[in-house]
């Protein structure tokens, strides 16, 4: 189920569903934390908390870049382990691809320009593949070709491109 909450700042973790939120100069005073989510976020009339991930689809809950004196790390953080390929599209472009997941939130869409790092990744394109399965695919743009590594840890992707 969702909710729609009136307007306030915070953000207000709440462990017990169907428990009220206790009231701060922050929060707002008879919200309850909906069943299945993290906790409850008010926000502006009309926006929509959301919600625990269907069973079996994924979240990408963030993607990032690292950069080290030695290599850079592009990443993506799920909220459970998932299926993905890495695969290289002609000599400049670098995709992964992840199986039965989802982007639910809006600004983990948005781009990552890495073009002003000393980097070989240039840019980084998160979107989703409108299929049958739910697909994330990940487009690296590169500087230049260099070797690179996916590995996956916990519940992140990570791909190290050496500099």
């Amino acid at each position: 189920m969702t909710r729609s909450l009136p307007l306030a700042v915070a953000l207000t973790v709440a462990s017990v569903v169907g428990q009220p939120v206790a009231a701060s100069p922050l929060s707002n005073a008879g919200a309850t934390v909906a069943a299945d989510s993290v906790g409850v976020a008010t926000a502006a009339e009309g926006v929509v908390v959301a919600q625990a991930a269907p069973a079996g689809t994924r979240q990408m809950t963030y993607i990032g870049f690292k950069n080290s004196p030695t290599q850079s790390r592009v990443f993506a953080r799920l909220n459970d382990g998932a299926e993905f390929a890495v695969k290289k599209e002609g000599d400049n472009l670098i995709v992964l691809e992840l199986k039965n997941a989802t982007i639910p939130l809006r600004n983990n869409r948005n781009h990552l320009d890495t073009t002003f790092f000393d980097s070989p990744v240039k840019m980084i394109t998160p979107s989703e593949v409108e299929d049958a399965t739910p697909t994330i695919r990940i487009t690296i743009e590169m500087k230049s070709a260099v070797p690179y590594e996916a590995k996956l840890e916990g519940r992140e992707i990570a791909i190290y491109f050496k500099k």
